[in-house]
């Protein structure tokens, strides 16, 4: 039973990463921090969450409602094959959980965080702000190697004590 409430307690934590972004971008835009979520508790609870398999920064953004959805599909050609961009990869079609509308092709919230960002910065400011929202991903993507290396460390040493 320890185990199990030990494990519901890391899954009902918010992931460190995600609310660092969060704190950051209700620092600088408090207004577009609360919109983020605003009456769609559900996508809240998925991208704040733990155990959450995307990083906030990735996850769409409704064409219609502007807050987070969700991937659910490709774009299909009349072939019935995946579209593709010229990069290759697939065109993505997204749902938003608080209106229910698709969006083909959306954009990604770290696009939406630039182009928010920049719309409210003043325009003498030097600072490119693409720069700055990569500083931030890099520096939480280097404090998430550190702590997935410390937790296979652990594993190692736990896995070698059981042993006989």
């Amino acid at each position: 039973m320890k185990r199990y409430d030990a494990m519901q307690n890391v899954l009902l934590q918010p992931n460190a990463r995600t609310l660092g972004v969060m704190k950051l971008i209700d620092s600088y835009y408090p207004a577009f921090a609360k919109k983020v979520f605003e009456r769609n508790p559900l996508m809240e609870k998925l991208a704040m969450a733990n155990f959450s398999s995307m990083d906030i920064l990735l996850y769409p953004i409704c064409g219609h409602c502007e807050t987070l959805a969700a991937y659910c599909a490709y774009l299909k050609n009349p072939d019935g094959t995946t579209a593709r961009r010229e990069d290759g990869k697939g065109i993505g079609i997204c749902k938003c959980l608080k209106c229910g509308k698709e969006t083909i092709a959306p954009i990604t919230f770290y696009e939406w965080c630039l182009m928010e960002l920049k719309r409210r910065s003043p325009e003498d400011i030097d600072l490119d702000l693409m720069i700055a929202v990569d500083l931030v991903a890099q520096r939480a993507m280097a404090d998430a190697r550190r702590i997935l290396v410390s937790a296979v460390e652990k594993e190692k040493y736990y896995v070698q004590s059981e042993e006989p």
